[in-house]
């Protein structure tokens, strides 16, 4: 168990989120279309996932039992919505052997997906921090140093996958209430995001978020079938 804060980012993260309304959840790269047309494996690495209680004074205790939970659901949906499409090999990597046999090579690039993410939605999507270059030009990458995990991983791209969930205690629950009626909003954020990256150049090509302004529930099996069905509708379409 992990105590914090409830981080300021995530909150102006997810304000951004509903003021932009409708806009897409979609972003890929321009060298996409080309990258999809040679890659004949992909790689789904093991979801990183945080699901944290979150109390009425806004502190987060993180639940390794809820992400555990969360990371089986994830797996078993991604495994429903991932069989093979287009000719493409889809190979689920265990997050047990990586760790056993590629520990900190693994680390390493879970946490610069995790900066990327961040980054994205904070300077691709909107909101005040938005950079009109990273909205119009996806450009993110890991660098070439992935290509080391794409090759222990036998594949042509990796797909990544990061989320944090916040479920509010009773006590939380009780407090919404009557800040609504008071009009004031606590929000329990959630989100989750995707990306595939060409494990010959570590450029994220294809990068996706959760439905923008909404919160699941990463306990509820339902929720998280909803949202890799959102995730991966799009993936793989064109090759």
């Amino acid at each position: 168990m992990r105590y914090k804060k409830f981080p300021g980012l995530v909150v102006l993260l997810f304000l951004s989120f509903v003021f932009a309304g409708c806009a897409t959840t979609l972003k890929t790269s321009p060298t996409y279309p080309q990258v999809m047309g040679r890659t004949k494996t992909i790689a789904v690495m093991p979801p990183d996932i945080h699901v944290y209680q979150l109390t009425a004074g806004g502190v987060r205790e993180e639940m390794d039992e809820w992400n555990q939970q969360a990371k089986e659901f994830i797996q078993e949906k991604l495994k429903m919505h991932l069989a093979e499409r287009f000719g493409i090999q889809i190979k689920f990597i265990e997050e047990d052997w990586l760790k056993t046999h590629h520990r900190d090579l693994w680390q390493a690039h879970r946490g610069l997906f995790n900066a990327i993410s961040m980054s994205a939605l904070q300077h691709a999507y909107f909101g005040p921090d938005v950079f009109a270059t990273k909205s119009k030009n996806f450009d993110y990458t890991f660098g070439a140093e992935l290509s080391e995990l794409a090759a222990v991983c036998g594949a042509d791209a990796l797909l990544f996958l990061y989320g944090f969930d916040y479920e509010a205690t009773m006590g939380r629950k009780i407090m919404s209430f009557w800040a609504a009626i008071g009009g004031v909003v606590l929000l329990n954020p959630s989100a989750m995001v995707m990306g595939l990256a060409d494990g010959a150049t570590g450029d994220v090509v294809w990068f996706k978020t959760s439905p923008l302004g909404t919160e699941y529930s990463f306990k509820n099996k339902e929720n998280i079938g909803t949202l890799i069905e959102w995730l991966t509708r799009n993936l793989l379409k064109e090759k």
